[in-house]
């Protein structure tokens, strides 16, 4: 039984070693996407300011130019239940489609390993 435990071991530490090492990795990203974001707003701006934000740079292999693009906001349920709102005026029947909404959602049960450093 000791080879399966050491087995297990190993298997533990290794998995313990992934999951600081894509700690790490996210956190390099989270900061490469702040400085990239804060590079991206200072060359816009500047575009602007030299009216040059309907033009296109092209630098080495690479083409920048300023583009403009929708973002909508996420499908919450208080933005559903504004909705109804405005479109359902029973009380009654608002309530009986949220819940029916937060009833009948998909749920997936996941297994995961959860990690956390000691103190």
């Amino acid at each position: 039984m000791s080879l399966q435990t050491t087995s297990l071991s190993q298997q533990v530490q290794q998995y313990i070693a992934i999951d600081e090492e894509l700690q790490s990795l996210q956190e390099q990203q989270r900061q490469l996407r702040e400085r990239k974001q804060h590079l991206q707003n200072q060359i816009i701006q500047t575009m602007k300011d030299k009216k040059l934000d309907h033009r296109t740079m092209k630098l080495g292999s690479h083409q920048l130019s300023i583009g403009s693009r929708k973002q909508h906001s996420a499908l919450s349920f208080s933005y559903i239940q504004s909705s109804l709102e405005q479109l359902i005026p029973d009380q009654e029947q608002r309530d009986f489609v949220l819940n029916f909404l937060r009833d009948n959602r998909e749920v997936k049960i996941i297994e995961e390993i959860k990690s956390s450093k000691l103190k």
